[in-house]
């Protein structure tokens, strides 16, 4: 398996000012007598060379600024013979500015200063996505971290600043799900769905580690809908029913892969159990705030890892166990370890939790399923996913509002209304008024219309008119 560290600390900091040239040379100037860093890479804006200019001519001394290549709109390199404390990035067209700022995901202890654009995490919604027990609240300890407030239930329009379930209060959203069956009940085949020009962050977890918390949790009384199901079992009979083809519940391999298409959308961020929990839960805390530097740079959220590591790992949270790696270890039976590698492994190869099977190992293999399978556990299981540190490095790129100019129809006949939306407001249309071309008369809709933020807002804004 590959190895997912590298030599980056856990020091790296990011900051952003308004992008007016004396924004950055204030920033600069800031840094306190005697800690200055020197070398400066100033990453000149497209848009406006004379930004670049206006630095070079009036920086504070002490410092060493050298001027990065015109051409830095797309993943680039820094010098060999240059290795700089600070990066400052002028471009404020926010889909340049992320591609450029992911670019200093492996920098060891840079400090990069930016413009705040769109992009910046107080501009947009974040939806969330979990395997269920995978670490759900680990993820929502982060995004309350972040400084995200608590929207769950997206039921109008997502606001920014906000974090969000993708469907109703549930994080738990199965892909398909979401793009097959959601897009036959929702308007427009579901495309003006807010998550396709959000960002999303999705956690996984070794799938072994999720079967022994389900055995740990799903039993107990008022945690799930189903407890009864699994009550009077075992332990050991829970991970066997839990494990494969159960009639209610499916296969390990079933609830495991509806969350896979996940790692496949740019807009979504995908990371492991294994990286967040650091070293209360038998991780690493410098692959911890790898994973969290990486994060900072995709959503444009200021400070140093630190700043956010220190208030993860809850064990109060209400379905905290554990919350350790390789738990299914010890855990795990050798009869039901046998079971597991009887199913097919292409889950587990793509999460990057084991290697693609060769002829001679997959013979081997088969062969200590049956009278070593802890054996072969150690040698299959990757104690970290094998892919983390190229999904580190993976842009995160939202899509625009390509349907910004269609009119959209949410809702016949509210009340005598038709809601609809338009440029990203919502619309009460009174039905009597009959054909009218909403986009022809946006700005200056009859005054019978009502225009409002949110979904929400106009069918009170009708109910309000039809009690006068």
């Amino acid at each position: 398996m590959p190895d997912n560290h590298t030599s980056q600390p856990p020091s790296c900091e990011l900051r952003f000012v308004d992008g007016s040239s004396d924004s950055f040379l204030n920033a600069l100037a800031e840094i306190p007598a005697g800690q200055a860093k020197c070398r400066v890479w100033l990453v000149p804006s497209a848009s406006d060379p004379t930004l670049a200019e206006e630095i070079l001519k009036h920086a504070p001394p002490g410092f060493s600024l050298r001027v990065a290549p015109p051409d830095t709109t797309t993943p680039f390199s820094l010098p060999d013979d240059f290795s700089p404390d600070i990066a400052l990035l002028l471009e404020n067209n926010p889909e340049i500015l992320s591609l450029q700022l992911i670019n200093f995901v492996d920098v060891p202890g840079i400090l990069v200063i930016a413009p705040l654009t769109s992009h910046h995490w107080s501009k947009r919604p974040l939806y969330l996505i979990s395997i269920p027990k995978s670490g759900t609240h680990l993820l929502y300890e982060l995004a309350n971290a972040f400084g995200y407030w608590q929207g769950i239930n997206c039921v109008h329009e997502a606001q920014p600043a906000h974090w969000y379930c993708i469907e109703y209060s549930n994080s738990h959203t199965v892909a398909k799900d979401f793009f097959v069956d959601t897009v036959r009940r929702q308007a427009f085949g579901n495309r003006h769905h807010p998550f396709m020009r959000a960002p999303a962050l999705f956690i996984y977890r070794n799938p072994l580690d999720v079967l022994v918390s389900e055995a740990n949790y799903y039993h107990l009384p008022g945690k799930t809908s189903f407890a009864a199901y699994l009550d009077k079992r075992s332990f050991t009979e829970r991970l066997e029913v839990l494990l494969g083809n159960d009639w209610l519940l499916g296969s390990l391999r079933e609830r495991i892969g509806g969350f896979i298409p996940w790692l496949h959308f740019a807009n979504v961020a995908a990371l492991s159990f294994e990286e967040l929990i650091g070293n209360h839960g038998g991780g690493d805390d410098e692959l911890q705030a790898m994973a969290i530097w990486s994060l900072q740079l995709k959503l444009h959220i200021p400070g140093r890892p630190s700043d956010y590591t220190r208030k993860l790992f809850n064990r109060d949270s209400a379905t905290f166990n554990e919350g350790r790696i390789g738990s299914f270890a010890e855990k795990i039976p050798a009869r039901t370890l046998a079971r597991f590698f009887g199913l097919p492994q292409d889950f587990m190869h793509e999460l990057g939790y084991s290697r693609p099977p060769g002829m001679f190992r997959g013979l081997l293999n088969r062969v200590l399923r049956h009278v070593a399978p802890r054996l072969l556990a150690r040698r299959e299981i990757a104690k970290t996913p094998a892919f983390i540190a190229e999904l580190r490095k993976r842009p995160l790129t939202c899509s625009g509002d390509v349907f910004n100019e269609t009119p959209i129809t949410l809702e016949t006949d509210y009340l005598g209304y038709n809601i609809i939306r338009l440029r990203g407001r919502f619309l009460g249309v009174p039905q009597k008024l009959g054909p009218i071309d909403l986009a022809e008369r946006f700005d200056s809709l009859p005054d019978k219309i009502i225009s409002e933020n949110t979904e929400g807002w106009v069918k009170f804004r009708i109910m309000q008119r039809l009690n006068r």
